[in-house]
């Protein structure tokens, strides 16, 4: 066993609690907006606006931050391997896309 402490090995481990905790409250706020703007204003524009700023978010995030994974997706791997991550992002769209509306329609 090492005579280490835990905070000794991981100096910044209060980083990930700080991260957790900050997400879930996010999450909640999401869920708490989303469900005033389902009943309140129109499910329909909650979801529209939902989505346009989602993908601009998400366009952002991933030029910025997923640039050389993008590439390698892209530009160096096989046809094969390609369309199975393509087939696997399509699932993964479609089924936020469910997520949302099932979740708008639950909120009502």
């Amino acid at each position: 066993f090492s005579s280490s402490s835990t905070s000794d090995r991981y100096p910044l481990s209060y980083l990930g609690d700080l991260f957790a905790i900050t997400g879930a409250v996010m999450y909640g706020l999401t869920d708490t907006v989303g469900e005033h703007f389902v009943k309140n204003v129109n499910r329909t524009e909650y979801l529209g606006m939902l989505g346009f700023f989602g993908l601009i978010i998400s366009a952002v995030q991933s030029a910025a931050l997923e640039r050389d994974e993008l590439r390698r997706i892209f530009f160096e791997i096989d046809a094969e391997d390609r369309n199975e991550t393509m087939r696997a992002m399509v699932w993964y769209g479609i089924c936020l896309v469910y997520y949302y509306v099932a979740g708008s329609h639950f909120l009502m």
